[in-house]
This record gives C-alpha cells, structure tokens and sequence, in this order.
C-alpha cells in the first residue's frame, strides 16, 4: 500500500510539475562561428573550471576546436582572484578554487583579442536527504523501478535544482532540472524521470542547487531543443551571463551526491 501511495504521488507530481521540470537535449543554433565558455565553479573540488572552445563542439566530448593560450580568472566577492591554467587543450582550472556558498563569482576570459565576463552565485546547498525505489507492476507493460530523491525545500527562498544520474559508471545525456513553486517549504519525495534502472544498477545522484540565472538558461534550451521557442522568427542561442562576443554560461553548483543499488 505504501509503495501505491508513493507511485500515485509521482504521478500527481508529473502531472502538476510538467512546465516545472525540464527535460532537455543541447541543441545550439551554430550557424556563426564564436567563442564557446563552458564554465562552472562548485563546492565540489573537481568541478571547478573553464572550457573554451569554437562553437560546433558545445557539449560534446572529445569533439570540439579548442581555444588554447587564454588568460582566465575567476574572482570571488571577497576580492580573491584565481588565475586558471591550461592543463589540456582548452580546458582551464585551478587546484586551489573550492567554491564557497553564498558567494558571487566573476569570470573573465581573454582570447584572441577579445575579452568576455561573466558574474554567477554559488547558492546554499539544499542537501539530498536520501534515495529510494519501488517497482511498479500495476501499469502497462513490464513491471520498472521507480527511483525517487528524499529531500526538504527550504521555504524562506526560491530555490532552483538539476539533477545528474549516473548508472553504472555512465553519465546520462540528458538534463533535469526542477523549481520549488510546487514543493516550497516541504519535504519532498521526486521520481527521477527517464531514468531506467535494472536489477542490481547502481546509480549515482549528483544532487545540485543553482541559481536562477543558470535555471533560466536551462529552461530556454529545453525550449529551443522542444520546439517550444516558437514565438521568435527564428530560432537563437540563448540568452547567458555571458558578456561579449561568445555563446555559453558560467554556472555555479552546490553539490551533494547519493547513490543506490537497485536489489531485487
């Protein structure tokens, strides 16, 4: 009865939380060549550094034209300033940069004779309280595992999240991402959509608080990847923190990760 309940209340949720949580596949409209920031500062100590690159290669791995011998730094609203270096083809980062919470970064990049900005803030972290799942056998076809996430809102903010899946060593293509205007201030049980999990998976959660501004810019891709931009003349990038001639975003995440093993 209770895995009922808790099957019903996914379903509510996906009912209600359609123009909420997005679902997204990165399409960018690339007809004109331009500089490509990729550029995210975390609390966790891995996930903090530059991409730059030519556009045509935005979110692809090992695919793209990288922009090498850039001066990048990263400056938090203490006044502190990170200088980024070139550790691979492009790729930008700095041992010593830990995002902290509640703090405001500015980003800039100098390349090839042109100079973009960027200003982000690093949220307070909403912790994952736990991971759960059910399988459910009463609908069409073969009975599949439901993985919900266990966490609490907090109700004295608007708070705005993305969810990172991995199953067995492979990261998802896909992104979700979800506000709190239907679960402000309460704890909340959320299935993870399009996550197919099998016996005995193991499935790692990145659990991740962001920003409006990175929510904004999630959502307007999901739009462009759905056909729902129809309203402009033309489809566009689009619009980021970004400052200058270049496409992409400078995100700020606060991490926490779970994970579980799906036991028959």
């Amino acid at each position: 009865m209770k895995a009922l309940q808790i099957f019903l209340f996914a379903i509510i949720l996906l009912t209600l939380n359609t123009s909420c949580e997005k679902v997204i596949l990165i399409e960018l409209n690339e007809a004109d060549q331009k500089m490509v920031v990729d550029a995210i500062v975390s609390n966790d100590s891995v996930q903090n550094y530059v991409i730059l690159s030519k556009s045509g290669g935005f979110y692809q791995d090992n695919d793209f034209e990288a922009i090498s011998g850039a001066s990048v730094t990263i400056t938090d609203d203490a006044g502190v300033i990170y200088s980024l270096s070139e550790s691979a083809p492009g790729y930008y980062s700095n041992p010593n940069l830990v995002g902290k919470l509640k703090t405001n970064y500015d980003l800039e990049v100098v390349a090839n004779d042109q100079t973009i900005t960027a200003n982000t803030y690093l949220p307070d972290t909403t912790h994952l309280d736990s991971l759960s799942y059910f399988l459910n056998s009463g609908g069409f076809g073969d009975p599949e595992w439901f993985v919900l996430m266990h966490w609490s809102d907090k109700q004295s903010e608007e708070n705005f999240y993305r969810f990172k899946p991995t199953i067995n060593g492979e990261k998802g293509k896909q992104i979700s991402i979800l506000d709190d205007i239907l679960i402000n201030g309460v704890e909340t049980q959320y299935p993870l959509f399009d996550v197919t999990v099998e016996d005995f998976d193991t499935l790692m959660i990145e659990f991740i608080e962001i920003d409006q501004g990175t929510y904004e810019y999630l959502k307007v891709l999901g739009e462009i990847a759905s056909g729902e931009n129809a309203a402009s003349a033309a489809p566009g990038n689009p619009v980021s923190n970004i400052v200058g001639d270049a496409i992409g975003f400078f995100g700020a995440y606060a991490i926490t990760n779970g994970s579980i093993v799906i036991e028959p």
